[in-house]
């Protein structure tokens, strides 16, 4: 009943217990229990006697049906809506159509172990924010991929861009507004050693963040709430087609085509950082960004070249 009883609910006005138990043909209690349940899966909903419930944030739950018409590839790509999964990167690992030049986008309001890079757990809100993977299957071998997170963050800026937003980039998976982290790009993937290639890029981005929630994390993050009124469906839409033409382009392209738009955005340029390598903390000032996507650091002992996989990167002030 939990999933059901959403769409029952509003941000506009009260619904009482009585009617939400008469349309489940249930008791107010049973409906009481399911709002807690709710609640205690992230939905924001307020109770008030003699009322009922509300929603205390102006939800739009994904409609499969929407995406599908503003992605409008139907014969290449395909929108699944799941009303709940472990992780989408991990759903289309496990079961996208692999046929070379097809792709698919998944997204559901009800991720319960969405994961970032390294392995960390992302915090996965529902309805409050935007949580989905897309895959593409392609001939390359996975050399052609090499860098791929660094572009798709630069298509995650320039569609944010469009909407007035203050962006930055983070090597090596991270969107910044306003100099504080937004979103979060996660790239995975299962290839032969002359290809083919199965690619999934997984994306979350922040829509709201309550402030009990804000000082659950271990460092600073802000949401889209600042941005007024808009439609997640077209921005997620957005994104998602921007990222197919880079599924198109890339193994041709490589790195290279994104790299001066990844610099131009980059937020940390010769800033002095610490980062972690090897279990030891080190010391630097950045230096640019290598071919292939490494981030250059000079140290007291050199040009270091850190590659995503072995690197932890802060400000060092």
């Amino acid at each position: 009943m939990s999933l059901a009883l959403l769409n029952q609910l509003s941000h506009d006005h009260y619904v009482s217990g009585q009617h939400l138990a008469q349309v489940f043909d249930c008791t107010r209690s049973a409906i009481s229990k399911q709002i807690d349940q709710l609640r205690r899966r992230g939905v924001l909903i307020s109770a008030k006697p003699s009322h009922g419930y509300k929603f205390d944030y102006s939800y739009q739950w994904w409609s499969q049906k929407k995406l599908q018409s503003l992605i409008a590839e139907p014969d290449s790509y395909d929108v699944k809506l799941l009303d709940e999964v472990d992780s989408t990167n991990q759903w289309l690992i496990k079961h996208a159509l692999r046929e070379i030049g097809r792709g698919e986008l998944v997204v559901s309001d009800f991720q319960q172990a969405g994961r970032g890079r390294r392995g960390r757990s992302w915090l996965s809100l529902p309805g409050r924010q935007m949580t989905w993977s897309q895959s593409w299957f392609a001939d390359s071998a996975p050399q052609a991929w090499l860098g791929l997170t660094l572009a798709v963050g630069v298509e995650v800026a320039e569609a944010l861009e469009a909407y007035g937003l203050n962006i930055s980039l983070k090597w090596p998976n991270d969107i910044l507004l306003d100099g504080v982290k937004l979103a979060g790009i996660l790239v995975e993937m299962e290839a032969q050693h002359d290809g083919p290639s199965f690619v999934v890029v997984g994306i979350g981005i922040n829509e709201l963040i309550t402030d009990a929630e804000r000082a659950s994390l271990d460092q600073p993050a802000t949401d889209l709430s600042s941005m007024g009124e808009y439609d997640r469906h077209a921005v997620l839409a957005d994104i998602a087609k921007r990222i197919i033409s880079l599924f198109r382009a890339y193994p041709a392209l490589g790195l290279a085509a994104w790299r001066d738009r990844w610099l131009q955005r980059f937020a940390w340029q010769e800033q002095e950082v610490k980062f972690e390598m090897n279990s030891e903390w080190h010391y630097g000032v950045v230096a640019g960004l290598g071919l292939e996507g490494s981030l250059l650091i000079k140290t007291s002992s050199g040009l270091i070249s850190c590659h995503s996989g072995d690197v932890t990167l802060r400000l060092s002030k």
